[in-house]
């Protein structure tokens, strides 16, 4: 990701009002001339905005509509760069989702998840309702994005509104012993959808009193999103992600959190996560 946003950042320009060409591995995203242009490609800092995912993600929101195109398949396996607009999506946003009810370029996100299935893609993202870039705020672009067929959803860490990047809460780090560095998207990618619910009043026992910046932000926490929980020697630590979530759920008396835990006892979990996180809060 960082690669990727450092690659965008150097066409930004004080005019620009699109999605620049931007390479990634094998595939040049163009929305001019790239396989699968629309006009409203060329427009979607005025239509929409823009975010990132994987190809199997983009594939998992949109249903299939019919067979793998054989003349995808070929122009996919030329040699050299491969040049392809990129995919859209359609919705409408509802209740802090933006809910897919229209698509277009499921079969070149099949083709480039041949190719490179870890890397992310630009995807672009049009609003229903007559909604455009300008009624749109940071909160809204990084929304979670619901698949049209199932509760499956994408949440984007980063997108492009109006030609700016917008970021999310996964530029938060930790830099431990000889400059070594751990950041939030590391530890969510982990820990993956392997969410349980936990007793609130149970958890908050166990946990030195949280950090939090104030009630409006206690207030606007979004309980929604599961909290991340360092656990070690079979006990709660300490929150690594959600201290406003937590306070909020302790507020308001609910019975139960949702949460990911980052369990530094299971063999598995990566060493630098067990180094970083091994300490005190």
């Amino acid at each position: 990701m960082k690669r990727l946003i450092e690659g965008f950042k150097k066409y930004l320009t004080e005019g620009t009002t699109i999605l620049p060409t931007n390479k990634v591995g094998r595939i040049v995203y163009d929305p001019y001339e790239g396989l699968g242009s629309t006009p409203n490609g060329t427009e979607v800092d005025y239509m929409g905005f823009t975010v990132w995912m994987t190809p199997s993600n983009f594939i998992k929101l949109n249903p299939a509509r019919g067979d793998e195109s054989e003349f995808l398949a070929q122009h996919f396996q030329q040699e050299g760069d491969i040049t392809v607009a990129p995919c859209w999506i359609a919705g409408e946003y509802l209740d802090g989702v933006w809910r897919v009810d229209g698509h277009e370029g499921r079969g070149r996100a099949i083709e480039i998840n041949k190719i490179q299935p870890n890397e992310l893609m630009p995807v672009h993202v049009f609003p229903r309702e007559a909604m455009r870039a300008r009624s749109l705020t940071k909160e809204m672009v990084l929304s979670p994005i619901q698949s049209e067929v199932s509760n499956f959803q994408v949440k984007p860490s980063t997108a492009i509104l109006d030609g700016k990047v917008v970021e999310s809460w996964r530029e938060t780090s930790w830099t431990g012993a000889d400059d070594e560095k751990v950041d939030i998207g590391q530890v969510v990618d982990y820990l993956g959808d392997n969410v349980v619910e936990l007793n609130v009043s149970e958890l908050s026992s166990q946990l030195p009193s949280l950090p939090t910046q104030g009630a409006e932000r206690v207030a606007a926490a979004n309980l929604d999103y599961p909290v991340i929980i360092v656990k070690s020697e079979g006990q709660y630590k300490y929150i690594l992600d959600g201290n406003h979530r937590l306070q909020k759920a302790i507020d308001t008396e609910e019975g139960t959190i949702k949460a990911k835990v980052l369990d530094l006892d299971n063999p598995e979990t990566p060493e630098v996560f067990k180094r970083m996180f091994g300490g005190a809060a």
